[in-house]
């Protein structure tokens, strides 16, 4: 028997379908309003010019273009945007850029956020979705700026490369990035593969997951870092290591209240793998592989606030050797509480002569820098040929190194003082000494007998909440590594353990009670002990019987 519809029902389908396509029409209505920003830092050159001098097309040859297909945007499967529906081809030789941007824009529509507890909250975000296929882009991909876009996040299907031909642009950059994720990628080529942060926003967390990065021309992972009119000549990396700004933006504070993510990604022949401007970074399960054209004076990893670097594989290529100045981690300070590295499970591979370990220009001692953006306290260099401390010198303690777990095959001392931190820790690592080089070095400017040093070091004594400790208690393929055998004797005073030496100590600020003992001891003469604070203090020699026999 034939049953008849009844009428509410076909009212409120009807009402459904005009609600629909009203609601498509506004978003497509908004979308035709959105449009890529300029780059914040490059203009791109013609086409011709971009594609000189470039690989050829890993499929066919030459490039064709072509403008994103209209009215296609829909998403598919709930908030997931494929690039395929915006027209993206992915073979290779098609121009993919507007296409892609299209559907970045689409999907920045989708995100939600919750306004009632701030507009960095992000409640939810759309995905944009590339399946199997090379992208091939001659500009940048921008994240959607406006206020009222969540920017989406990005994964990959199958296998899906973006390739960028024009080697003075970035492949990915946004400014508004507070919460999201990118997955299942692989970038190939540009300059910054992934460039990305925020202004300085609370509740920031970027996810980097199962991506690879090939032949960045400066890093596959950058944090933008704050506008260069809000980096003070003092603070941070020297003006003459700066090069050329990043980006251009205006007023913009940095990436510090963000948590990242890198994991399980490969960076091969790039630059730089990761330079970090975030509160906090975890970089785990990662394969890297330098670039033999990397820069002389540069770091495979860069950081700027805290960093952890665990289970890493790193393998150097065609280094030229330590005049090259080339290193694995170069550890900063800004702000002037953070600026600390750990590294943990870390193979600093030995191929091609092996990079240089550490290099550290975070000090403990800071002249108090009010920062031009907001309450936070920059720490700025003291000139290391002072002669004393300046007014406002500050010495809480700040800047850390610690290496635990590690095979440290570097042929150069494992860290580098630029400038002395407050702690710097080596344990149960497997050094290599290869040219029998000390595990910890000093930089050329750096003398730790200086009245600059001597007068720091004792300021840092005098205040019971500023700790300074040095430890190097590892083992050495030619024989056991003491901290007497790696570390300066002006550090000597500040190791938590037990401190050996040949002779009662002759530099250093000591401390009254503290025991240094010697290396062969003998009945008549097991060590010395510090009677008297001071600059290198009073020594007073005991033998075993001293002691109780012992």
């Amino acid at each position: 028997t034939m049953q008849t519809t009844p009428l509410a029902v076909v009212s409120a389908a009807v009402v459904c379908v005009a609600w629909a396509t009203s609601s498509m029409a506004a978003v497509h209505d908004r979308l035709s309003q959105i449009h890529p920003p300029p780059h914040p830092r490059i203009q791109l050159p013609p086409q011709s010019e971009s594609l000189q001098d470039l690989p050829q097309p890993l499929h066919g040859q030459g490039l064709r273009s072509h403008s994103p297909v209209q009215g296609q945007g829909g998403a598919t499967n709930g908030s997931v945007f494929n690039v395929r529906d915006f027209g993206a081809v992915g073979d290779g030789v098609t121009d993919d850029s507007a296409a892609v941007q299209s559907a970045i824009a689409a999907a920045g529509l989708a995100g939600r956020r919750y306004s009632s507890v701030g507009w960095d909250s992000v409640a939810s975000r759309g995905t944009v979705l590339f399946p199997t296929g090379e992208y091939l882009l001659s500009a940048t991909l921008f994240l959607p700026v406006d206020p009222s876009f969540t920017p989406p996040d990005l994964a990959g299907q199958g296998s899906a490369m973006l390739r960028q031909v024009n080697a003075s642009a970035d492949i990915v950059f946004g400014s508004n990035v507070v919460v999201w994720r990118a997955s299942g990628l692989q970038f190939l080529g540009g300059r910054n593969q992934l460039h990305i942060g925020n202004n300085n926003t609370d509740k920031g967390g970027i996810v980097v997951t199962d991506c690879g990065f090939f032949h960045a021309g400066s890093a596959g992972v950058r944090l933008l870092e704050p506008s260069r009119s809000l980096q003070p000549d003092t603070v941070g990396k020297a003006p003459h290591l700066r090069g050329p700004p990043h980006h251009t933006l205006e007023s913009f504070h940095g990436s510090f209240s963000t948590q990242m993510t890198v994991r399980e990604c490969r960076f091969v022949e790039c630059a730089q793998a990761v330079v970090n401007w975030a509160d906090w970074t975890l970089v785990e399960s990662v394969w890297v592989t330098t670039s033999p054209s990397m820069p002389n004076d540069t770091a495979v990893f860069e950081n700027h606030d805290r960093m952890v670097l665990s289970h890493i594989v790193g393998v150097p290529r065609e280094v030229l050797g330590p005049t090259t100045r080339q290193r694995w981690v170069d550890n900063y300070a800004f702000r002037l509480s953070g600026n600390g590295v750990a590294l943990r499970d870390f193979r600093m591979g030995g191929e091609g002569n092996g990079l240089g370990g550490i290099y550290n220009f975070a000090p403990f001692i800071c002249i108090l820098i009010q920062s031009p953006y907001s309450k936070l306290d920059l720490c700025g260099r003291i000139p290391l040929n002072a002669s004393s401390l300046p007014n406002g010198t500050d010495t809480e303690p700040a800047g850390f190194v610690q290496v635990t777990g590690s095979v440290l095959d570097t042929h150069q001392p494992i860290v580098v003082l630029e400038e002395v931190p407050s702690k710097v820790s080596i344990t149960e690592s497997l050094i290599w000494d290869g040219g029998n080089f000390p595990v910890l070095g000093l930089g050329d400017e750096v003398n730790l007998s200086s009245s600059l040093f001597v007068a720091a070091f004792t300021a840092a004594v005098a205040r019971q909440n500023a700790m300074l400790t040095y430890t190097v208690d590892g083992t050495n393929w030619n024989g056991p590594a003491t901290s007497v055998q790696t570390l300066p004797p002006e550090l000597l005073p500040f190791v938590p353990g037990r401190v050996e030496a040949s002779t009662a100590p002759q530099v250093g600020v000591w401390t009254a009670g503290q025991v240094v003992w010697a290396k062969r001891p003998t009945l008549g003469l097991a060590g010395w002990l510090c009677n008297a604070s001071g600059v290198p203090g009073q020594w007073l020699p005991f033998g075993l019987g001293a002691v109780g026999g012992l």
